[in-house]
């Protein structure tokens, strides 16, 4: 609101997105960029002291994005949907999971959210 800033990064993903929803379309509304971090960490994490993570969260993500895409894609493809986030930092830590990251890269989707 003091238009210090232009863009703010945060976390946001389909298990948080609730609490800061409001926050991501103020920034919007005010031009203010919003970078996602942590948009699949949701659903996949190198951590081993985090894993297991909870199996409902996958489970909504598959309720909400449609598709056949494994679910960090997913994850990635919720977030770009929002007009208020302005790009998604993806965690990558092998060639393959570049590859398959790369596909969410201006795919719209219709989200199922109720």
């Amino acid at each position: 609101d003091l238009g210090t800033y232009d863009v703010v990064m945060a976390s946001y993903n389909v298990v948080n997105h609730g609490s800061i929803e409001s926050a991501v379309t103020h920034a919007h509304r005010h031009g203010v960029g919003f970078i996602a971090m942590k948009a699949a960490a949701a659903v996949r994490t190198h951590h081993e002291r985090l894993r297991p993570l909870p199996a409902w969260r996958e489970q909504k993500l598959q309720a909400v994005v449609p598709g056949d895409d494994s679910a960090p894609v997913k994850g990635y493809l919720f977030v770009l949907q929002n007009p208020g986030v302005s790009a998604a930092i993806s965690n990558m830590w092998t060639e393959e999971m570049i590859r398959e990251n790369v596909t969410a890269v201006g795919r719209q989707v219709d989200l199922q959210l109720t």
